[in-house]
């Protein structure tokens, strides 16, 4: 079997989203990421014990994404870790990709795809600017 080179692989994109509260939030940006012109994408949100109905929402409305629910409140750091440790066990391509999101991300219909075409060209991580939603012209990170 011939080995096809990198540009041709299509991995698998690890989306993970530490939540608390705020799920109006959440819903915009899971929004944004079932439009994306990329897949396959493995949804992973990360409840660190939210008190609004998150997880339940989510259950119901985005059946398709999991949800991983800490014991405590976990913070950003301590969910990202959850997250991060669920896609390493089930990862099976080591071209396969990890994207780490808050819950107040809101992107366009090819980020992820545009992520992945330019971190296989570069062949490096890569991550997008975070700009200032009241100034769009003005970067913030």
């Amino acid at each position: 079997m011939a080995v096809r080179p990198m540009h041709d692989i299509h991995p698998s994109v690890f989306v993970v989203i530490p939540v608390f509260n705020r799920i109006a939030f959440t819903k915009e940006c899971l929004n944004c990421l079932r439009i994306q012109s990329y897949g396959p994408l493995c949804l992973i949100v990360v409840d660190g014990g939210s008190t609004d109905g998150t997880s339940e929402y989510i259950r119901q409305h985005f059946p398709d994404v999991v949800i991983l629910q800490g014991e405590e409140e976990l913070w950003w750091g301590g969910a990202m870790q959850l997250g991060i440790e669920y896609c390493l066990q089930r990862s099976r391509n080591e071209n396969d990709m990890l994207l780490m999101m808050n819950n107040d991300t809101l992107i366009e219909r090819n980020y992820v795809e545009t992520l992945v075409r330019v971190s296989q060209k570069q062949k490096a991580a890569v991550g997008g600017l975070i700009i200032d939603s009241r100034d769009p012209s003005r970067i913030l990170d």
